[in-house]
């Protein structure tokens, strides 16, 4: 947990009283490597920190794997649609490796916010982040080329082509495994 405290500190206070709340609320989980953790269709009413390890999230398109994004040590994430809207998921959350992740059920995070307001901040200013993110990402892929969009996965996670199977980059890119193997030739 002491990195997920660091995140908060990075942009707000964290009492030992909030930290000690937290670790109470917590639950850590492992899941081994192909282990699918939220499946679409059902609620998600979770929060998660993930600790180590590394998580994909995918939706079906006919039938076929469209992977949506990746999750590394200490980002934080859950099916946003399901948990925000307390509708049915469509996502699926897979550990692509062997994974630790602490989750917190929503209820108490809730119950948290009302009690440290800080709390609630970070996860305003998180949020913030994240919605920034996602919007760069939705739209600046809409403009850019495949090898443009390959480029920006590079920098933003150096690592990325030694741990996740080429077929999810591919999909995450919007193109085919052919057409990466080209970009990545070139």
């Amino acid at each position: 947990m002491e990195n997920f405290f660091s995140i908060i500190q990075k942009k707000n206070r964290v009492s030992d009283k909030l930290k000690e709340e937290l670790k109470n609320n917590f639950t850590e989980f492992t899941y081994p490597k192909g282990t699918v953790f939220i499946k679409e269709g059902n609620y998600c009413s979770e929060l998660y920190f993930l600790k180590s390890g590394l998580v994909r999230s995918y939706c079906y398109d006919q039938e076929k794997e469209i992977t949506t994004w990746f999750y590394f040590a200490n980002d934080i994430f859950t099916s946003y649609y399901s948990f925000f809207s307390r509708r049915r998921g469509f996502e699926n959350f897979e550990a692509l490796e062997g994974s630790t992740v602490f989750s917190i059920r929503q209820k108490d995070l809730e119950r948290l916010y009302d009690s440290y307001p800080e709390l609630e901040r970070f996860m305003r200013m998180y949020l913030e982040d994240m919605i920034s993110t996602y919007d760069y990402h939705s739209k600046g892929f809409l403009f850019m080329t495949a090898a443009k969009r390959y480029e920006q996965l590079l920098s933003l996670y150096p690592e990325i082509e030694q741990r996740v199977n080429l077929g999810y980059i591919a999909s995450y890119l919007g193109i085919s495994q052919e057409t990466l193997s080209r970009i990545r030739n070139k």
